[in-house]
């Protein structure tokens, strides 16, 4: 029998979360329900945890939680949950969360899951899950239900609430089992515009031995590639689409924050670097590009991605940036720079590239721009601490994969070069 914790405010949402407790029953699950309301205790319902019990586990009492601005009683409870259920999971009692709330509710109970290792059933039904729930997922794995309506009892909610009770169940039932942890688990970054050089890495990787994780290299899939790497998840890392440090510096919008290159860095795990697709400035649809960058020249994407071309000196400030990131590693690195172009658009006799205004504006290469990157970077490198390799070679080029696989299983003390 699976264990299954209920989560929401009981003191709104009581009716709706012993609706839910009863198809979780039904389904063949043990139930431990959590109150998180944060303004009085519901006792109707009778929580296995109520907002006492929560708040006793950070040392406060609910009066004091009940004084509390919302927002300050809201990280109580969300701190006491969290300590419960990881308790509960390190006891082998627990194997999966489901959770009901509109836009607070969601708030918290996500908040929550966000703190639960990856693989662990959560699923979130709220009003929220129609739209953009990145602020609530973050990088964890977090399953979104729409409720279609508000968060009360009727007829099209209770299918719903009934679908999803199902869901988390038998998400927990199908868990597979621990299978062989003993390879060395790698990371990588990767967009489709680098696609080849990362699949021929991994390839030559998994022949090796190693297990290859490939990320999406924007907005939340490198956050994810930095927090796992952070959390010791990850035994080494091959960043070879770096492009949200473009973002970061020009003001494109996948950037995942200042902190890129620094897990890694930090822990000391084998690193190597690529500026793949570091030439493109990521954006929505053309409408959307402010208008300071509209004398540009442009790549469309796809329907929803437009990319701009980098210029020199933002390619420079780039090398400088990474540079700097790369002299403060505490474990083997290595970058790799391609010479003939960073991505599939960035290649001699590669994809035309347009204007804002949409008519032909010659190629999307510009290999001046690509050497300013590499003159920011031998400005700055500490080349006796970090090894550079520059390669008269496309990324994608298959003998650049080579390489890339070549020098990280240097980095890793497996091959000599």
């Amino acid at each position: 029998m699976v264990t299954i914790a209920l989560l929401g405010t009981h003191d709104t949402k009581g009716l709706e979360l012993q609706f839910v407790r009863e198809k979780l029953i039904e389904a063949g699950a043990r139930v431990r329900m959590l109150d998180l309301a944060t303004l009085r205790e519901e006792k109707a319902y009778s929580p296995d945890y109520s907002p006492s019990h929560l708040a006793e586990m950070m040392g406060r009492s609910f009066t004091e939680l009940a004084a509390l601005p919302k927002a300050e009683a809201a990280d109580v409870v969300v701190e006491g949950a969290l300590k419960l259920l990881r308790g509960l999971l390190d006891a082998g009692e627990l194997n999966g969360a489901i959770a009901l709330g509109g836009g607070s509710g969601a708030a918290m109970a996500c908040a929550i899951f966000r703190g639960l290792p990856l693989g662990f059933p959560k699923v979130m039904v709220s009003t929220i899950a129609s739209g953009d729930v990145s602020l609530y997922v973050g990088t964890r794995d977090v399953t979104m239900v729409h409720s279609v309506v508000d968060i009360t009892l009727n007829r099209i909610t209770r299918p719903i609430f009934a679908a999803a009770a199902g869901a988390v169940c038998g998400m927990a039932k199908a868990l597979p089992v621990a299978g062989d942890t003993d390879k060395p688990l790698v990371a990588a970054s990767m967009y489709g515009i680098t696609q080849p050089c990362v699949f021929g890495m991994k390839e030559i990787l998994e022949s090796r031995g190693y297990e290859v994780v490939v990320f999406s290299a924007g907005g939340n899939g490198a956050r994810a590639l930095e927090e796992l790497t952070a959390e010791a998840h990850i035994d080494g890392v091959l960043d070879i689409t770096t492009t949200t440090m473009i973002d970061e510096i020009v003001g494109g919008i996948r950037g995942a924050g200042p902190g890129r290159l620094e897990a890694a860095c930090s822990r000391g795990v084998p690193l190597l670097v690529v500026p793949g697709a570091c030439e493109c400035v990521n954006f929505g649809p053309p409408e959307t590009i402010p208008e300071k960058f509209r004398d540009r020249i442009f790549m469309p994407h796809t329907a929803t991605t437009t990319l701009m071309r980098a210029t020199g000196e933002e390619m420079r400030a780039l090398g400088v940036k990474m540079a700097e990131k790369l002299n403060g590693a505490s474990g083997p690195v290595a970058l790799l720079v391609p010479l003939r172009g960073f991505s599939h658009y960035d290649q001699e006799n590669g994809p035309e590239a347009m204007d804002f205004a949409g008519n032909p504006a010659g190629t999307f290469h510009d290999p001046e721009a690509d050497k300013a990157f590499l003159e920011g970077v031998q400005s700055t490198l500490d080349q006796e601490r970090v090894r550079l390799l520059e390669l008269d070679l496309h990324i994608n080029d298959e003998a650049f994969s080579k390489k890339v696989a070549e020098v990280f299983l240097c980095l890793a003390g497996i091959a000599a070069v």
